[in-house]
């Protein structure tokens, strides 16, 4: 059994997560989660984002997981999620260093989705939105539910949500009203239902 060599008092965790609730709130939503960065996101600022669904960027943002400078850790998840948005490499320098990045970096490297001009950042985001809500509420539902379960489920049991949620889309009438939509050469009206 290998020991550590910091102190006692350094290894003691703490009897509750705190920031947990708010993870597990975006997560759980059966609604996407846009977050919208349109200035300087450090500490929490970078790491709430994280949790969300999509990340959207105005040019002027920048970001900074600066924990390490202050001798803290990073919170809300990030070290798990991070490291799945970035890469694990990617996510360890980010965090150990605290460097900023700017918002074109940041979707290079993944960190967020897109990047708009400033004066069109919320109007692009709104229609990022717009685009995601004009989709069935149900099949959007089930794409994040299952994106977020395969962060801790094995490929079986993904495999296996993924064929009840095609299977309930399918009997589903917006999935109907899809192909008829298709069929006619018209834009669908979906009902969530």
């Amino acid at each position: 059994q290998e020991r550590s060599s910091e102190p006692a008092s350094l290894l003691v965790l703490p009897g509750h997560a705190e920031q947990a609730p708010l993870m597990e709130l975006i997560l759980g939503m059966a609604k996407p989660v846009i977050a919208a960065i349109n200035g300087v996101a450090v500490g929490a600022g970078a790491t709430v984002p994280v949790t969300c669904d999509l990340r959207t960027a105005a040019e002027s943002a920048r970001f900074s997981f600066a924990f390490a400078k202050r001798g803290l850790t990073p919170e809300y998840g990030s070290t798990f999620l991070l490291p799945r948005l970035v890469g694990w490499g990617k996510a360890k320098e980010l965090c150990m260093t605290g460097r900023f990045v700017g918002a074109q970096e940041a979707k290079e490297i993944g960190l967020v989705n897109e990047v708009y001009p400033d004066g069109q950042f919320m109007d692009s985001t709104r229609q990022l939105a717009r685009s995601i809500a004009a989709n069935p509420p149900i099949a959007v539902r089930f794409i994040k539910r299952g994106m977020n379960m395969a962060l801790d489920s094995s490929l079986k049991h993904v495999v296996a949500f993924e064929q009840w949620a095609l299977d309930t889309c399918r009997n589903s009438e917006d999935f109907k009203e899809g192909v008829r939509a298709f069929l006619d050469k018209r834009p669908a009206r979906f009902e969530g239902r």
